[in-house]
């Protein structure tokens, strides 16, 4: 997770990013215990501690778009689904480059 004011998401390109609130994202749940709600329950601990520095936050959540088991927990955590970064990127020495990306509508 990340103040999207002090850092950004290494993954995402950074113009298509506002500039304020939260981004949750690299969350995944080991296969053990998949199915037993603790995505959900990260996701919860996650909003707990936004909170603690802030009232009534932006806070966004990404995953992969075939990523559906993701989606359903997002969903089901309360977040909507309000769009899709699709993006295309070059990974030199650990460093994320973007080479276009743009915005979509919700899916």
């Amino acid at each position: 997770m990340t103040n999207l004011m002090l850092n950004r998401p290494p993954h995402l390109p950074k113009q298509l990013l506002p500039s304020t609130g939260y981004w949750i994202f690299y969350c995944h749940t080991n296969h053990d215990y998949r199915g037993q709600g603790c995505y959900r329950r990260t996701l919860y601990e996650l909003y707990q501690l936004i909170l603690q520095t802030q009232l009534h936050p932006d806070i966004y959540v990404d995953t992969d778009l075939g990523n559906n088991a993701s989606h359903r927990g997002i969903v089901s955590s309360g977040f909507e689904r309000i769009g899709c970064v699709q993006s295309r990127y070059l990974v030199l020495l650990n460093t994320w480059i973007p080479i276009n990306a743009k915005w979509g509508e919700s899916i």
